[in-house]
């Protein structure tokens, strides 16, 4: 009986220590093998979430939306080498106007009966680069459409019956039409414009009568 127990325990010891073996492997992690080692990184890393999908699909869309107008204008551009040749030094020239504006307007308020106030006030130097960079980017600006946007409509819609006013600027029309990065600049060369001719103006005139201004003068 017990030469019998002892020959079926000696039977089932292999099987016993080959399920603990398998489930030992079971437990432990698959390990990568050779050949794949290289792989392991690009794993690892593995495909961008896909919560970030639908924000750069965004942001795209936000940038192409950006770049239209500028796009739109560049291909109906009625001189599109002046626009190109402009185009990388705009941002220069707005900051440079808008400096030059922003510091004599200072110098009227802060110091009137500076010397080096009343020369640059009565200096025409400013205003005629002024003039000159706004002429050259309003030519920049100027498209085969921007007529149409600053007056649309027809005639015959206008003829029709009943009060049909034609010529008339929309908001849909200045929006397209300023949208446009050479058209914004104008625009913005042009405010610059009138308020220095207009402080210029009025520094003129009260240089006439202050008190300051006969003795400076004399």
């Amino acid at each position: 009986m017990a030469a019998a127990v002892s020959m079926r325990a000696h039977a089932a010891g292999p099987r016993a220590a080959s399920a603990q073996q398998q489930h030992g492997r079971a437990l432990l992690p698959a390990l990568p093998r050779p050949g794949a080692a290289r792989q392991l990184p690009g794993r690892l890393l593995g495909p961008p979430a896909p919560a970030l999908a639908p924000r750069r699909r965004v942001a795209a869309a936000a940038r192409a939306a950006a770049a239209a107008p500028a796009a739109a204008a560049a291909a109906h551009a009625a001189f599109p080498a002046l626009q190109a040749a402009l185009e990388p030094w705009l941002p220069y020239a707005m900051a440079a106007a808008a400096a030059c504006c922003a510091g004599l307007i200072l110098l009227m308020v802060v110091a009137p009966g500076a010397p080096l106030t009343q020369r640059s006030a009565r200096s025409n130097a400013p205003l005629l680069g002024l003039a000159v960079l706004y002429g050259l980017v309003l030519t920049a600006s100027w498209a085969t459409d921007t007529l149409h946007l600053m007056m649309p409509g027809s005639l015959e819609e206008g003829l029709k019956a009943g009060f049909r006013p034609q010529f008339f600027p929309t908001l849909e029309s200045v929006q397209a039409l300023f949208g446009r990065p050479f058209t914004a600049a104008s625009f913005l060369l042009h405010v610059a414009a009138i308020n220095l001719i207009a402080a210029r103006a009025a520094y003129l005139d009260a240089c006439c009568s202050a008190p300051w201004s006969a003795r400076s003068a004399g």
